[in-house]
């Protein structure tokens, strides 16, 4: 219940109230929860200013019916989850229609980790950004009113439902002022004789008189009055009342997910959808089969997810870039570290930097390119010690390969040595126990992760087959013990 409260108060009023009670520990709200969660999760949470408003998602829903708006295939959960908020979202989508006389509506607003509508951030008319619906405004505008389309043409002005007056065969822009959208001036054109039809509230408009265009037209200056006073809606044609209207064609709903941990999506992670049957969770499968795929190409632990979903129906697919690393939000922490430090390359910044390698800088010309620093792998019988002492077991010095031998750098990264003499011009490149080699950025790291399973499925399998071998010595010597306890109890009898 105080979530619902929270939203009535303006921005100051939550800088002034809130905040402070949030930071001196009396009230707890969900953006504190998501950094507690990252904060277990290990992330650091410096990369997002300590007093921004984060979101866990944001919904954006475009074309819906402004008197009746739904947001599907998200419409009874949201109910479930937060009716009063629903309501009021509606609310002001309702107004759009009362007010400004639009048929379809946008509404985007944000939410929290359980699904609970935070702030409505915008609710207009689809209109005002769609080109195609500025091309038929009779799609995107109510004609109980007048004509839009009429109105559009004649003004000029694309982007509103203003409609031009039933009584008007036509409207235009005045002579003597610039018509935009905040212009409410415009002349309304009738036919001579119908002078006595000249449009009523909430129009203002002035006596006519013949047009010098044409002498069988007559002219009215015509402005809109208090449009938050009246209602279009009040007297609405059957094809425009709700009961009547049909989903449009570009009906959509964009949800963004914030902070979804993908590394493990696959594995652990649950998005909660309305159940449609098996069709959902196939669609919800068949997403998370794609993130998973995405954070092992890229080497990131945490995402950032867009779906958009069209006409009501769930999504089946995600596009390129649908998917981004939280980098922007999270820095360095939404990356998966496991594979090698990450943070050093400004074009990459979740690219690994080898186990083999000491640092990694981007290389300046090339931008699929970057530069390793070997890591140092001189043993003690190679080291100068084979040189300073005369004990027959120290071998004579190899020739320093460092860790360029590795399967890793030769295969993965496509390392190759660099002219040592002429590229030392840093502090590591003029320390000589460094190998300096250019590699390659893969495609996908998905060959490191590869790797590091079979490394960890080693290392378990003694641990295993000790455990093994040491439930079968307990399940062979259970009836032994058994006979010892046996024999000891009949001893004691006599």
């Amino acid at each position: 219940m105080t979530k619902v409260c929270w939203f009535t108060l303006t921005c100051l009023a939550w800088q002034a109230i809130v905040l402070p009670q949030v930071r001196a520990g009396r009230l707890r709200t969900d953006s504190e929860e998501s950094v507690d969660s990252a904060a277990y999760a290990g992330l650091s949470t410096h990369p997002i200013p300590p007093n921004s408003f984060q979101p866990w998602y944001r919904l954006l829903v475009k074309q819906t019916q402004c008197m009746n708006p739904t947001f599907e295939p998200y419409q009874d959960a949201l109910k479930d989850l937060d009716d009063a908020m629903v309501k009021k979202v509606k609310a002001m989508s309702m107004d759009k229609a009362k007010h400004e006389n639009c048929r379809l509506c946008n509404i985007f607003f944000e939410g929290g980790r359980t699904g609970s509508i935070w702030n409505v951030k915008m609710v207009s008319c689809s209109i005002q950004s769609d080109d195609a619906l500025q091309a038929t405004p009779s799609k995107a505008c109510l004609g109980s009113a007048g004509n839009p389309a009429k109105m559009s043409n004649g003004t000029g002005v694309k982007d509103r439902c203003l409609p031009c007056p039933n009584g008007c065969v036509g409207c235009a822009a005045p002579d003597w002022k610039a018509f935009g959208s905040s212009g409410v001036v415009f002349k309304c054109i009738m036919r001579a004789g119908d002078e006595e039809d000249i449009p009523k509230f909430p129009f203002s408009c002035g006596m006519a008189d013949v047009r010098q265009k044409n002498a069988n037209e007559v002219k009215s200056s015509c402005a809109f009055g208090k449009l938050t006073k009246h209602d279009f809606t009040s007297d609405l044609k059957p094809e425009d009342k709700p009961e009547n209207a049909v989903q449009a064609a570009g009906f959509e709903a964009t949800l963004s997910l914030k902070s979804v941990a993908c590394s493990s999506w696959a594995q652990s992670q649950k998005l909660q959808l309305p159940s449609d049957g098996d069709k959902a969770g196939e669609s919800v499968s068949r997403i998370a089969d794609q993130i998973h795929r995405f954070a092992r190409k890229e080497n990131c632990r945490l995402c950032d997810v867009t779906m958009t979903s069209k006409k009501g129906e769930l999504p089946w697919d995600l596009g390129e870039n649908d998917i981004e690393c939280a980098a922007s939000q999270f820095g360095a922490r939404a990356c998966e570290s496991s594979n090698g430090y990450v943070g050093w390359s400004k074009r990459r910044p979740c690219a690994p930097c080898p186990d083999e390698c000491t640092s990694c800088e981007d290389d300046r010309r090339n931008p699929l390119k970057f530069h390793c620093a070997v890591m140092p792998t001189v043993t003690l019988e190679t080291s100068p010690l084979a040189a300073l002492t005369p004990l027959s077991w120290v071998s004579q010095p190899e020739k320093h390969k460092g860790g360029m031998a590795s399967d890793t750098l030769k295969r993965i990264f496509q390392c190759q040595l660099e002219n040592q003499k002429s590229s030392r011009n840093h502090t590591e490149r003029n320390d000589e126990r460094y190998l300096l080699a250019t590699c390659v950025h893969p495609e996908s790291y998905d060959d490191l992760y590869n790797k590091k399973a079979t490394m960890t499925q080693k290392a378990l399998e003694p641990k295993q087959q000790a455990s093994g071998s040491l439930g079968s010595r307990r399940k062979f010597a259970r009836p032994g013990g058994a006979n010892r306890q046996g024999m000891s109890r009949r001893k004691r009898r006599w």
